[in-house]
């Protein structure tokens, strides 16, 4: 499941396996205009319907200037987490000029 967030200078595009795959993402980050190897996603944090958060651990995406792309992991329990939860979103902080993306993903329980 591919979300994609535009503005702010960079095009942030997730993909995520679902539950199945846990609370681990594949974070790709694009831009024309701004230097990304700066940028540390281990302020994102991962929420549910039932306002509980996961915080991320370090990205795992190594330097490319313009280009970046990884794995982004948050810490606890992903079962417990996920289990009956509505939908999650992914919110990334000071991606671009933007103060806050989120990017949501509506599981249906």
């Amino acid at each position: 499941m591919t979300r994609t967030s535009d503005g702010g200078q960079v095009t942030a595009v997730v993909d995520w396996a679902g539950p199945a795959g846990g609370a681990v993402f594949d974070v790709t980050l694009d831009t024309h205009s701004v230097d990304l190897d700066a940028l540390d996603l281990s302020d994102a944090i991962l929420r549910n319907d039932r306002g509980e958060t996961m915080s991320a651990q370090r990205w795992a995406a190594p330097k490319g200037g313009h280009h970046r792309q990884g794995a982004l992991a948050f810490d606890g329990d992903p079962a417990t987490f996920l289990a009956g939860a509505r939908w999650v979103e992914l919110v990334l902080p000071d991606v671009g000029d933007l103060p806050e993306r989120t990017l949501r993903w509506d599981l249906g329980s």
